[in-house]
Order: C-alpha cells, then sequence, then structure tokens
C-alpha cells in the first residue's frame, strides 16, 4: 500500500489546505447576502481547521488510508453542512450548490482510493487521487469566484 502513498500523500494534503482555508471576508455588495457568504465561509474554515488537525495522522500512521478516510468524512461534513444550511440569495445558493458539488466529489475521491487501495490497484488510486485534485481545484476557483462576486465594492 505504501507505493499509492506516495501520490496521494504528496499532493491531497497541500492542495486541500490551501482551498479550505481560502476564504473570502464577509464584506457585501448588491449581489451577495453578507450573512450567508459569512456562514458558507465558516464552514470552509471549520473544514479547513479540520484538515489540518486530521494531518497528525499522516505522522502517527504509516498507513496513509487512515488519513485518507478522515479527509473523506471531512468533505463529507462539509457537503452535509452546505446542503443543510438553508439560503435566500440566488448568489448564494449558486456558490453554496458548486460548493456542496464539490466537496460530494472530494469525499467519493477518497472513498475510491481507499476501495482501489485495498484491492492493490494502483491505476484506480492515481484516478481518485486525480479526482481529488480536479475537485480541490474547481473548489478553489469556486472560493476565488465568491471572493471577487461578494468583496467588489
Amino acid at each position: 500500500m505504501y507505493f499509492f502513498s506516495k501520490q496521494f500523500t504528496l499532493f491531497l494534503p497541500i492542495a486541500l489546505i490551501m482551498f479550505f482555508i481560502t476564504s473570502c471576508s464577509t464584506n457585501s455588495n448588491a449581489v451577495c447576502n453578507k450573512e450567508e457568504i459569512t456562514k458558507i465561509n465558516e464552514i470552509v474554515n471549520n473544514a479547513g481547521a479540520e484538515v489540518k488537525d486530521a494531518q497528525k495522522l499522516l505522522k502517527s500512521n504509516k498507513d496513509d488510508s487512515v488519513y485518507v478516510e478522515k479527509l473523506g468524512d471531512i468533505a463529507l461534513d462539509a457537503a452535509r453542512q452546505l446542503n443543510a444550511y438553508r439560503v435566500t440569495n440566488q448568489t448564494s445558493l449558486e456558490f453554496k450548490s458548486r460548493l456542496f458539488n464539490s466537496y460530494q466529489g472530494t469525499s467519493k475521491a477518497a472513498k475510491d482510493y481507499i476501495k482501489a487501495v485495498k484491492n492493490n490497484n494502483r491505476e484506480a488510486a492515481e484516478n481518485a487521487g486525480k479526482d481529488s485534485e480536479k475537485f480541490t481545484e474547481e473548489r478553489n476557483q469556486i472560493l476565488k469566484e465568491m471572493s471577487t462576486n461578494c468583496n467588489s465594492k
């Protein structure tokens, strides 16, 4: 299982931390609801903090599947929180929906990775890693858009 860990472990923690923690401030303009965007950011930031805490698993456990499973759980929890949060502003709803889909995709990629490792399927593990990277990049783009659209004066 160790050969899988190098692929997934190198890019996933760095990418997840960088993009989970990225957030926009709480300034608002006409198209964004300040309170709703603030709550969405809070969910994203909490997920980022959990990712930082989960990194301890990498240091204490040679099997990175435990770590990847934790990252998947964090992403799934963030998706559930976003889904449960009700918004009224159309712009907030669009950002929330896109972030929800991104977190769900990340969670699925983590599960696919763990399954591939258990089945000793290197190609599937690499594909899951690429999927996770894609969703992380997508999330980064969404957060940039959110920051641009909700912080301009």
